[in-house]
């Protein structure tokens, strides 16, 4: 059974003086502010907004996959004597959230807007992707195009959030992969910063966990690659972490890569565009990307510290590594199935990326999808 849940695009009101405070701010003792920063009608597209007085919110309720990054203010309506700083006829980038200006007078308001979607929230999944955010239109734009990926290509995949897994709101006794693509400008480098940024990862453990050990399978991708040792495995973290910022992401000159040596015949790798005469070289981005290399790996050698050589790094985690970076550091690694636990893959390189905010060819950047089908069906499989 799937529940539909409906999700919308949501214009949050926003005071100079308060956040979320809904009165505008007054800067002359003879005005009436009541009503005269509200807005009274807005449509974007085709899609009328509903509102809401009492919350002072304007929802539109988006077909499954509409694309908002181009919409157009088709109608716009303000109390009377107010202005705004959008008007009829401007295309909005709704991916990411915004805000509106209402001014009358010496009143201010700002509407905080963010675009929400219809998903399908499926009962019993079959793969989840697993986020902070609670819900699919929260999530920040890298990890929101990954996630869109999954609902569109696999079928019977939802999102959860970790406290939807902690509080046990999702049934998981059918699922077989749960996939954590996990992004956050700047990065995340140790395991304070990560227990910081992901709060709810101590308190969903023990279903994580029990998920696991029960044959459940994991995905873990980016700053994820932190989780194994919150499901039982050693207690080991990436130890060569960084990141860069989506708004001022590296424009590359030519294409990124990692290195599968000695694993080419892995199930990973499969079916990908492969520049003729390196096989074991895997592009995932062309020039004209802009990419925030953000990446959560293990370095390997004496002059970091930690494992003098990969001997050492396979005795510590217990995990076999899978790809290199040019400079040998792991990039990507799996524990296996066994009797006692399900299977995860991990992807820490700063290689694997799905959002750019600038237009690039799909040319090697199309392996990102193979190699996550790759992924997802590998771990139903095991």
């Amino acid at each position: 059974m799937k529940t539909i849940n409906k999700l919308a695009l949501v214009l949050g009101t926003l005071s100079l003086c308060t956040l979320f405070l809904a009165s505008c701010e007054k800067k002359s003792d003879d005005l009436i502010l009541s009503g005269d920063c509200a807005v009274v009608a807005l449509r974007l597209d085709t899609i009328d907004g509903v509102i809401d007085n009492t919350t002072k919110s304007v929802s539109f309720t988006l077909p499954k996959n509409y694309d908002p990054s181009a919409m157009t203010v088709t109608r716009l309506a303000v109390s009377d004597g107010a202005t705004c700083d959008i008007s009829e006829g401007m295309v909005l980038n709704m991916r990411s959230a915004r805000t509106i200006r209402v001014t009358h007078n010496d009143a201010v308001q700002l509407w905080k807007m963010r675009a929400e979607f219809v998903v399908e929230r499926v009962d019993n999944p079959k793969a989840v992707y697993m986020g902070i955010a609670p819900s699919f239109s929260q999530l920040n734009i890298e990890e929101q195009t990954a996630c869109q990926w999954l609902l569109d290509n696999v079928e019977g995949s939802t999102y959860a959030s970790i406290a939807d897994i902690a509080n046990g709101q999702i049934n998981l006794s059918e699922c077989k992969v749960i996939w954590w693509h996990l992004h956050k400008d700047g990065g995340i480098d140790g395991r304070t910063a990560f227990e910081s940024h992901a709060a709810d990862i101590p308190n969903a453990s023990a279903r994580l966990k029990g998920y696991y050990r029960a044959g459940g399978a994991f995905f873990l991708t980016r700053y994820a690659t932190y989780l194994p040792a919150y499901l039982g495995e050693a207690e080991c973290f990436p130890n060569n972490c960084w990141g860069g910022v989506e708004q001022n992401a590296e424009l590359i000159n030519d294409p990124w890569s990692f290195f599968a040596t000695g694993h080419t015949d892995h199930p990973l790798w499969q079916n990908l565009v492969m520049n003729e005469g390196e096989d074991d070289r895997i592009y995932t981005c062309d020039a004209g990307y802009r990419i925030t290399n953000s990446t959560a790996q293990y370095h390997i050698g004496t002059d970091w510290g930690g494992y003098a050589d990969y001997d050492a790094w396979r005795s510590a985690t217990g995990a076999i590594d899978i790809a290199y970076g040019g400079d040998g550091a792991i990039v990507a690694w799996e524990y296996p199935a066994n009797a006692e636990h399900g299977a995860i893959l991990c992807i820490g390189s700063g290689c694997y990326d799905w959002y750019s905010t600038a237009s690039a060819a799909e040319h090697y950047h199309a392996n990102i999808a193979t190699i996550t089908s790759n992924a997802i069906n590998y771990l139903m499989e095991k």
